[in-house]
């Protein structure tokens, strides 16, 4: 404690009428002879929350019946805070909203967290390494931690000790675990895929193998089954302990990993022992749609439709549509799902995409002020409300969104769609800059960052760059956005390459009729013109494609090939 408050504290507590006591968000030190005692809050369990819930909620005229409960008991995390936000969120929207779309709640919790974690300075990589491992292994054995740190025990108990006093880790009987309102948070911002898990089932192995205690090996089994799983391993290990809620656990972490493969292979075993499962079936058939597996996932589709899913079953084969560029199927499906009962954000925000996709504007705009209306701070609306702006050339109303994503997403997107307004506003340095930042804040960069990096590298003239990184998008992502990745080839041989070879790749374009895909070409044309001249067949259709759109916004879209994909769930 600073001198000034021990001596505000002294004076108050010697008092003897008077009791004093400080909250703080860390354990205090005073000198030896004259001690603080303290006593450490933990978060709250799940009957506790439950009940603050539900006094909390009586206070202010909310009744919450025993599913709703339990229901949105589990995002608070045992954070009270959180169970106030809960309730602002049910007294604005209403109760049955908030048990439908929970997301809000959990993007609520961990951000308050992500701002702690960003605010604490003192915390080193040495116990950002134990918060990450943590996040994704709890609880752990005090072995396995100092092994996994590759430090002594002397050194990771004092960093355990510094992380125990400020309550961001917990003891767990003889094991330590991280704290729940923390974990979500931890796993962001120190990511979470960069866990060697295997290196995690390995060090479990060697230690249970030297543990007597039969309880230990019971609780430490499943973390084991749940490593070997997420490393895609095969090992057998005599240890590990599997049921079926690891295998939900594990595949539907996957699919927000963007590890769709494991998703897929997990969610399908899975299903082998919870066939009626509806979210794990969702996952499965929207991680199959992400590899471009269209007929394996309409298997699932038309197993939710027979399981009287229709809500899920018309969502996902509306997902399906969109990702094939099919918008008016994809409108279509998503209608029929809306009309069946599906609520929340992601299906107005799905709509809007679409709408706009057809050019459809008024309707996008209801739809995007729809998702707004129910999350007006969710990043993936705030993304694509800035998205749209960009292709439409809306700088200020662009610039609006970013500063509310910068404010409310820390993942590295804020990061990538900065980029994207850069590039729009004519700053190819800037936005080269602002996506390189993104491409190494984000964990494991999706699709459409790594494509803003290879537009931005081409447009800053960084050649061996974009070739590295057009070799990379194809090797992570095979032929996956098949247009995209051709258009960013078409682009780069306009920019350094041979016109022939552009308009070789350009006429392999799936759909020519995009404003992006109509600007490559007009691109090819002036290259032709100012080195050889057009026929007259080539001066009509570029005559006929300015006419079509201006000259100034088919050079926006084709400066920004790539960067216009929306950050999806």
């Amino acid at each position: 404690m600073r001198p000034e408050f021990d001596a505000l504290y002294n004076a108050i507590s010697s008092d003897r009428d008077t009791d004093a006591m400080i909250v703080s968000s860390r354990r205090l030190y005073r000198p030896a002879e004259n001690p603080c005692p303290s006593v450490r809050v933990p978060e709250l369990d799940q009957t506790s929350t439950q009940n603050l819930l539900r006094i909390a909620g009586r206070d202010v005229g909310l009744v919450f019946d025993r599913t709703a409960l339990t229901a949105i008991a589990t995002y608070a995390r045992g954070y009270p805070p959180a169970v106030r936000f809960i309730l602002d969120e049910a007294r604005l929207r209403g109760i049955s909203q908030v048990v439908t779309d929970q997301r809000a709640l959990v993007n609520f919790n961990a951000e308050q967290f992500l701002r702690h974690l960003r605010e604490n300075r003192s915390l080193t990589p040495s116990m950002q390494t134990i918060l990450q491992i943590l996040s994704s292994f709890s609880p752990l054995p005090l072995q396995v931690i100092v092994a996994y740190c590759a430090q002594t025990s002397h050194d990771t108990s004092d960093d355990l000790n510094f992380l125990l006093d400020l309550a961001f880790v917990m003891p767990a009987g003889m094991h330590y675990r991280i704290s729940e309102p923390i974990r979500d948070a931890a796993y962001r911002a120190f990511g979470g895929l960069r866990v060697d898990t295997r290196k995690v089932a390995e060090l479990l192995e060697a230690y249970l193998a030297d543990e007597p205690d039969d309880d230990a090996r019971l609780d430490l089994g499943q973390t084991i089954f749940r490593a070997n799983l997420l490393a895609g391993s095969q090992a057998d290990s005599r240890f590990a302990i599997g049921f079926a809620a690891d295998l939900i656990n594990v595949a539907t972490r996957s699919y927000h990993d963007q590890d769709y493969d494991l998703a897929i292979k997990y969610g399908s075993s899975a299903l082998d022992v919870r066939p009626d499962s509806v979210d794990v079936r969702r996952y499965v058939a929207q991680a199959l749609i992400r590899k471009e597996r269209y007929d394996e996932a309409e298997q699932h589709i038309s197993e939710l439709l027979r399981l009287g899913e229709l809500k899920e079953a018309y969502y996902v084969r509306g997902f399906a549509a969109r990702r094939k560029r099919e918008y008016p199927e994809a409108i279509e499906a998503y209608k029929k799902s809306l009309a069946n009962g599906r609520r929340g954000v992601a299906i107005h925000r799905e709509l809007a995409s679409c709408f706009f996709e057809t050019g459809d504007l008024p309707a996008a705009e209801e739809y995007i002020r729809q998702a707004e209306q129910q999350s007006p701070h969710n990043p993936y609306v705030v993304d694509l409300k800035c998205t749209i702006a960009l292709r439409l050339g809306d700088l200020p109303t662009a610039e609006r969104a970013l500063e509310i994503l910068d404010r409310i997403d820390s993942s590295g997107f804020a990061e990538h769609r900065r980029s994207t307004f850069e590039q729009a506003n004519g700053s190819p340095e800037d936005a080269l800059r602002f996506a390189r930042i993104a491409d190494q804040k984000i964990a494991h960069p999706p699709f459409e960052v790594l494509a803003n990096l290879a537009n931005c590298e081409i447009e800053a003239g960084e050649c061996e760059g974009a070739l590295t990184t057009l070799g990379l998008l194809q090797k992570r992502f095979g032929a996956i956005n098949h247009d995209a990745q051709v258009g960013l080839r078409c682009k780069y041989e306009i920019r350094f390459g041979e016109v022939e070879a552009a308009e070789g790749l350009w006429s392999r374009l799936r759909d020519t009729s995009t404003p992006v895909h109509r600007g490559l070409r007009l691109a090819i044309l002036n290259r032709k013109q100012a080195q050889s001249g057009l026929t007259v067949e080539e001066d009509a259709e570029r005559t006929q494609l300015i006419e079509y759109q201006s000259t100034a916004e088919l050079e926006r879209n084709m400066r920004l090939i790539g960067s216009m994909m929306s950050q999806s769930e």
